[in-house]
């Protein structure tokens, strides 16, 4: 990339700085370590979390919540990160912004033109003076000399997502009339100057890539639009994407990050579970045909063996990993090693990533809880190892298991039924569920490799705690679907979703889903791309309340387009033989919705019997219970249950 080589195809891509960054912008320690773990496993280029390079203009709280701000005072820190870096053999760019334009959650905001607020109703952003584009502009000069005195390799212009650079390059955000606005070459005018301003202060050694949307996928402010849909495109479109992708080369970017997606099409920017491996190669392939610059490709590349094809087809130059390398740091050694069966693989659920960084927590990752926290949260060997029973194979119940073994724990793993897994094993039936399938296996391969002896088909007792003499008893013991007490709830035609989707059995043409939180609408869905007739009932008045942002939006979409009709306030208060009896909760109307088949989705009910009893039995035992059967929750609760707990145990 320019005049820095790097030692391999792959990137890790620039995820958010939560948690990692101190109150005056510095990036922490805790920081340095969560770059450099990348590092350790075989990334050949680090890009950090996005920087900012003056915060006057734009006014935001940096640090805590916030982002590294670019100055003299924080750039030693990332000069240690550099260094650290290259003992391993990768480069160091810093992702550099111009601000958020109309996506940033102030009421005071700025942007190109006069328009309206991604966050807030009837908020405007106020038109940038050229006079605040030229401090900016001066101030990436000032950011990219400092950085390059620091040892950082190069820096990366985020023009994506309808950030502030995004919206100058867009005529949807963009309507100056002076030179920054006007055509697409008018609305780069903005790019190019920070461009010449970096060469100015760091000289042309010193790489610039340029990360934009090939694509926005809008329908209107708002509005995602799905890949399957045809809809006219309010944003950036493929045609002018291409055109825009060879002025950046002509304006002498050194390498183009071509993405997809702003903020009012979250989904793509964030994909998730929902969204095919390699959902947005296509855009890293258009650019290359056009372009001599290298070109990285992005968008769910973390299946090893697609992410080599698109390399070998001249596809794109380089794979951007973000959620996988959160996931498994060390996913390039272990690919080089050919044991792409102990990648630990990101399922797309955006629990750890995206929501974390929503509830203003340190970003992490649900099925690797060290993600953002190497620097504390490292499994140290047991100082007095110990025999550890585990009862119950379900995620929490493995996750546990490994984790003791690892530490040098004595563990033996029983299982009531004859397949471990739990729910995990209802949870990866749908097609577009498939990374839960994987992680599973993972799960399968790991317990297998660590010779964790399992007892399958045992139900355990107090009587066989007694007679084992454990040490450390760990529950795991699950959940089971929640049956609502309603007149004619045990009819035959009514089945629990979990059951469905392990049998697979016959379903009727005509569906009723009784539930609308994930679990409901996934089931909803699976059953649509069935070809059934699907109607979702839901007691509150929103369905999807516990999906992260990007997945439950594109999930609602994919819903309307395969015609599942959603009721919501919708009280289902009796089944009968012909129909369900729904009662609207807003003005107590009753109505009957004719089926087939009635879906229970209500929810879990944990399975805490034996924790219960093992504690009253045996008060001077060290007990745990983790996963459902403390409460139903979430893949990534459990693991981090089990997880912290055995971390723990002496």
């Amino acid at each position: 990339i320019g005049s820095v080589e790097i030692k391999n195809r792959i990137v890790f891509a620039p995820l958010a700085t939560e948690g990692l960054v101190a109150s005056d912008g510095t990036l922490t320690q805790r920081g340095v370590e969560y770059y450099a773990e990348r590092a350790r496993g075989g990334a050949g280029l680090i890009i950090t979390g996005v920087a900012k390079v003056e915060n006057e203009v734009e006014h935001e709280i940096v640090g805590h919540g916030g982002r590294m701000l670019i100055t003299p005072h924080i750039v030693p820190r990332l000069g240690e990160l550099a260094e650290i870096v290259h003992y391993y053999g990768a480069k160091l760019f810093v992702q550099l912004t111009a601000g958020d334009g109309r996506n940033s959650p102030e009421q005071s905001i700025v942007s190109a033109s006069e328009v309206p607020s991604f966050w807030i109703d009837g908020v405007k952003a106020r038109a940038l003076t050229e006079e605040e584009i030229k401090k900016i502009v001066e101030a990436f000069g000032v950011a990219a000399g400092l950085l390059k005195a620091a040892g950082v390799d190069g820096v990366e212009l985020n023009g994506h997502e309808g950030y502030l650079l995004d919206e100058f390059q867009t005529a949807l955000w963009n309507k100056r009339t002076d030179r920054y606005g006007g055509d697409l070459r008018g609305r780069l005018t903005f790019a190019r100057e920070i461009l010449e301003s970096i060469r100015a202060a760091a000289g042309n050694d010193f790489p610039v890539m340029y990360k934009y949307g090939l694509k926005h996928y809008m329908k209107a402010l708002r509005k995602s639009g799905l890949k399957e849909e045809r809809f006219q495109e309010a944003g950036r479109d493929i045609e002018e994407g291409i055109e825009l992708t060879k002025l950046l080369e002509e304006i002498g970017f050194d390498a183009l990050d071509v993405d997809a997606g702003c903020y009012d099409s979250n989904y793509w920017v964030h994909p998730p579970m929902y969204q095919p491996h390699g959902c947005l190669v296509e855009f890293a392939e258009q650019a290359k045909k056009v372009v001599t610059v290298p070109v990285v490709a992005v968008g769910r590349l973390d299946i090893p063996d697609l992410a080599e094809e698109i390399l070998k087809e001249g596809r794109a130059d380089m794979i951007a990993l973000g959620r996988a390398l959160l996931a498994d740091p060390y996913w390039p050694k272990k690919v080089k090693e050919g044991k792409e069966e102990d990648i630990r693989p990101c399922i797309g659920c955006h629990e750890g990533c995206l929501m974390r960084i929503i509830l203003g927590k340190p970003i992490s990752c649900a099925v690797n809880p060290q993600a953002g926290g190497e620097l504390y949260y490292r499994l140290e060997p047991a100082s007095r190892p110990k025999k550890i029973l585990v009862v119950g194979g379900g995620v929490a119940g493995m996750e546990a298991a490994r984790v003791a073994c690892i530490r040098g724990h004595q563990v033996i793993l029983y299982e009531k039924g004859n397949e471990l897994g739990g729910h995990l094993r209802e949870a990866s039936v749908p097609d577009f569920k498939k990374d839960i399938a994987r992680l599973l296996e993972w799960y399968k391969t790991q317990i297998s490799k660590l010779n964790i002896p399992v007892k399958m088909n045992t139900e355990v007792t107090a009587s066989l705690v007694k007679n084992e003499r454990p040490d450390v008893v760990i529950i795991a013991t699950g959940s089971v679907p929640l049956i609502p007490e309603i007149p004619g709830i045990d009819n035959s035609k009514v089945v629990c979703a979990t059951d469905i989707l392990l049998n697979n059995g016959e379903i009727g043409e005509e569906v009723v889903v009784m539930g609308g939180g994930m679990i409901g609408l996934e089931t909803a869905l699976w059953l649509a791309k069935k070809g059934k007739k699907v109607t979702v009932a839901e007691m509150l008045p929103e369905v999807g309340m516990d999906g992260v942002w990007s997945n439950k939006e594109m999930l609602l979409d994919l819903l309307a387009f395969h015609n599942v009709e959603i009721k919501v306030n919708a009280e289902i208060c009796r089944v009968t033989d012909d129909y369900v009896e729904v009662t609207d909760k807003k003005d107590s109307t009753k109505s009957e919705l004719p089926y087939d088949n009635l879906i229970l989705a209500c929810g879990l009910s944990p399975v805490d019997e034996l924790y219960r009893d093992l504690e009253s039995r045996f008060p001077e035992m060290e007990i745990y219970a983790v996963g459902d059967c403390k409460s139903p929750r979430k893949i990534m609760q459990a693991i981090w249950d089990a997880y912290h707990i055995t971390r723990s145990i002496r």
